[in-house]
């Protein structure tokens, strides 16, 4: 994986390439959280429909910044927010500009806030997805 810190590529857009796409990386996240297949199996498209309506390929993505502190801007493939990433994270994955870190921020944090994997799939799925 890159490095490399985000930057601005023109337009106002912010990003890099990483290697491979959105569900690998949702794998990978879902592998370092340790969701077991038959769970995964069930939520799995939600999480990827949730992606791709929120940030999608751009790993950098920054789709708008948090209404409530009005500057904590969000990035990544879920939009995730950095008060959000610092809070979720998993320590062994401190990058939140990598999207393997990003999306494992996304899953701990789901279940948390909503219980289970399932209930965090169905709001990311839902139209306009968590915001």
């Amino acid at each position: 994986m890159p490095t490399e810190e985000p930057h601005d590529i023109g337009g106002g857009v912010i990003g890099v390439n990483f290697p491979g796409d959105t569900g690998s990386w949702l794998e990978r996240a879902r592998q370092l959280e340790g969701i077991p297949d038959p769970e995964w199996a069930a939520v799995k498209g939600r999480y990827e429909q949730g992606i791709g309506q929120e940030g999608g390929r751009n790993v950098f993505q920054h789709g708008y910044t948090d209404v409530n502190t009005g500057r904590d801007p969000a990035f990544g493939p879920a939009q995730v927010i950095g008060q959000t990433f610092e809070a979720w994270k998993n320590p062994a994955y401190p990058n939140r500009y990598n999207p393997i870190h990003s999306l494992t921020a996304m899953l701990r944090g789901l279940k948390n806030k909503y219980g289970s994997y399932e209930a965090g799939a169905n709001v990311i799925a839902r139209p306009g997805g968590y915001g």
